[in-house]
């Protein structure tokens, strides 16, 4: 098993996150107003509070490339 630390792999990938982000929330509640930036800021929040700052996941899901 290898180790990540999720806030830091979101944090890396913040762009494009906020954007997959912003595409659920208008495929699946088309009509509501949302401040995306805010929405990513609680997301990371929850991020934080379910996951541990070190998670383990299986050796194929990380690569040293």
């Amino acid at each position: 098993m290898a180790k990540i630390k999720p806030a830091d792999v979101i944090d890396h990938l913040g762009p494009q996150v906020r954007k997959a982000l912003e595409d659920a929330l208008t495929a699946t509640l088309p009509d509501a107003k949302v401040d995306t930036m805010e929405f990513y800021k609680a997301f990371k929040r929850a991020l934080g509070r379910r996951c541990r700052e070190w998670e383990l996941v299986p050796a194929n899901y990380v690569s040293d490339d």
